[in-house]
């Protein structure tokens, strides 16, 4: 598989926002320098984007204006990704995790609300709340935790989720896949960057996690 050597995710946005706010905007002028810098020491980049709509209950957002607003910043991502299309690879993520280091919660089922919690528990005791389940019989809900993990690995090319990444049409096309990924985000996601990283030392790609870069702002 040819790869880049680095997948820079950039301007994360909810699809229950209208349009670009001052924090996408950051993200792009943070991402421009970056790039600028990964260019200068002969490095491969390419720019993806992820549009979390498994979470938000309303869509209001235009997603080709959006992109074009991208592109006049001068930061047009190579790839468009979808969260929702997350929940195949991050149910195998789930599997993939040993049985010792999961923790389901089972409420007792008289409680109005009966939900089922499954934890990640690091060597350390740590907690990571990485599925729920609700009302509804058979209806999971992943964190974005596990989501972002899933979405991780799938930017190193290691696992594999069906019709979740599309070619924008902005820039030339390149390859997807990175040796490196740098998730480009505001430093209220620190938390779930440090709970991606314990999730993928869970697994059998822990090796990746010493090429996982955050670039907070």
């Amino acid at each position: 598989m040819e790869k880049v050597d680095y997948n820079i995710e950039f301007a994360h946005i909810y699809s229950d926002q209208p349009a670009l706010t001052d924090e996408q905007i950051q993200s792009a002028d943070v991402t421009k320098r970056l790039i600028e810098k990964i260019a200068g020491n002969n490095k491969t980049f390419v720019l993806t984007l992820l549009v979390d709509e498994y979470h938000p209950k309303f869509h209001k957002l235009n997603f080709n204006k959006f992109l074009k607003n991208l592109e006049k910043l001068g930061a047009p991502p190579t790839y468009i990704a979808y969260e929702s299309k997350m929940v195949p690879a991050a149910k195998m993520l789930l599997k993939s995790i040993p049985y010792d280091m999961k923790k389901t919660i089972r409420f007792h089922p008289e409680i109005i609300i009966n939900e089922d919690i499954t934890y990640l528990v690091d060597r350390g005791g740590m907690k990571i709340k990485i599925k729920t389940k609700g009302d509804v019989i058979h209806f999971s809900r992943y964190t974005c935790a596990l989501l972002s993990c899933a979405w991780v690995l799938l930017r190193f090319g290691v696992i594999q989720a069906k019709n979740a990444v599309e070619l924008t049409g902005l820039t030339t096309p390149k390859p997807f896949a990175g040796r490196n990924v740098i998730n480009v985000l505001p430093k209220k996601y620190e938390g779930v960057e440090l709970a991606n990283k314990n999730i993928i030392l869970a697994t059998q790609y822990k090796r990746l996690v010493k090429n996982v870069h955050s670039e907070l702002f």
